[in-house]
């Protein structure tokens, strides 16, 4: 009652609460329910409304979440309030006393007087909020505090048994690589890739074997809402187990069959730099023939170029009839350069202001100059490439490894 005695008009408004309806009744009391601090309840509110209306609205708006999370969970309401409580978080996300009222309530989840049933239902939720938490943070590029949510959403131990549960491990574990992928821990990243990978393919098996005992004609699809990007630097690539590692990544991403279709095409820039130009040339087409439209140009251009390298005529002649037949082939000057239609390789980087095509004009014309034995001046167009380019990118990888080649 001390906390009544400190609010006067509040004892006449829980009087009148009584007729009241449930909701009312809710609201009084969590006007009259402290906040917990390391497990005790609290006295003074850390947080509470200021008198500044433009940061004011939604620390406000915490606030009283708060202590409605804290009253739904006297009632014994522990969803409610945890839905409550993750709400609050998401408005005010760097208030200490939250995440301490937040971690008071999964808790009191923890209570054995709860039932199986909704301990399971419980313990699905927490680890729900905690991957959506992970999600918030990533996206306001706050990776350190993404990475914690995602080690409590990995924490807890699941199987395949449990479909969202094992999927929410399978994303988790992607959205941790993707921030270790941020903050420069390549090794970390790469690590959580390739577990992902590997967990994406048990489940696509699991989830085959269903469809095959209930007979089921379309398979349920995995929950994959960020791009698996690997954007890993050249002192990375260039270490030769991590190229292994790689195309080793790449290979299952391919057969999996799900994942973005870049895999083809990254592969192949990869195999270009290694110089496996028969690898690489597969994989071109293949992007070129079934993949995107993004890189379609340049998978047909560095087909075009690999298999002439190669001198495979019936196939160089297969290939360049794709420009005769797609007009939007017709005049790109990648084309005409490689096919040496009175194209030099300074007017194929000149002729676009673009850096991005600039970079990939600059990296096919070094490489067409090294294969006809021009080194210097293919060491020229390359040098640009590693000036200008991105250390993450393919064509930096492909121009590196080509000026390693032409200085040996």
């Amino acid at each position: 009652m001390t906390n009544l005695k400190k609010l006067p008009a509040l004892s006449s408004l829980f009087a009148a609460s009584i007729k009241a309806p449930a909701f009312i009744f809710v609201l009084l009391v969590a006007l009259a329910v402290p906040s917990p601090a390391n497990g005790e309840p609290e006295t003074v509110p850390k947080t509470a409304p200021t008198e500044e209306k433009t940061k004011d609205v939604s620390v406000s708006r915490a606030y009283i979440l708060k202590k409605l999370g804290l009253a739904l969970l006297k009632c014994g309401r522990t969803s409610e309030a945890l839905e409550k409580i993750d709400l609050a978080f998401s408005l005010d996300p760097y208030n200490s006393d939250l995440q301490q009222t937040r971690a008071y309530i999964l808790k009191q989840c923890e209570k054995p007087n709860a039932t199986p049933i909704e301990t399971k239902r419980r313990e699905t939720e927490i680890d729900s909020n905690n991957y959506k938490l992970a999600k918030e943070f990533y996206d306001k590029n706050a990776y350190k505090q993404a990475i914690e949510y995602c080690n409590k959403e990995l924490e807890t131990p699941k199987t395949s048994k449990n479909p969202k549960t094992f999927r929410r491990s399978r994303v988790a574990l992607k959205l941790r690589g993707l921030c270790y992928l941020a903050i420069g821990e390549e090794e970390k990243a790469m690590t959580d890739f390739e577990h992902y990978v590997d967990l994406s393919a048990l489940s696509r098996s699991t989830e085959a074997t269903k469809q095959s005992a209930t007979k089921s004609s379309v398979a349920e699809q995995p929950i994959d809402d960020l791009p698996l990007k690997l954007q890993l630097s050249y002192k990375f690539k260039s270490v030769l187990q991590n190229q292994l590692r790689l195309e080793k990544l790449y290979s299952k991403m391919i057969e999996l069959n799900d994942f973005h279709e870049e895999a083809s095409f990254e592969r192949a820039m990869l195999y270009l730099g290694k110089g496996d130009l028969n690898s690489a040339a597969c994989d071109f087409e293949r992007y070129f023939l079934y993949g995107g439209f993004y890189h379609r140009l340049d998978a047909l251009s560095w087909s075009i170029f690999c298999n002439k390298a190669l001198k495979r005529e019936a196939k160089l002649k297969e290939l360049l009839n794709y420009r005769y037949r797609l007009r939007y082939f017709a005049t790109k000057p990648e084309l005409l350069f490689l096919q040496n239609e009175n194209f030099t390789a300074e007017e194929l980087v000149a002729v676009s202001t673009d850096e991005k095509d600039q970079i990939a004009r600059a990296t096919i014309a070094g490489m067409v100059l090294a294969q006809k034995g021009n080194l210097e001046e293919a060491a020229k167009y390359l040098q640009k490439v590693t000036e200008s380019a991105p250390d993450t990118s393919a064509e930096y990888f492909v121009a590196k490894k080509e000026l390693e080649r032409i200085k040996k």
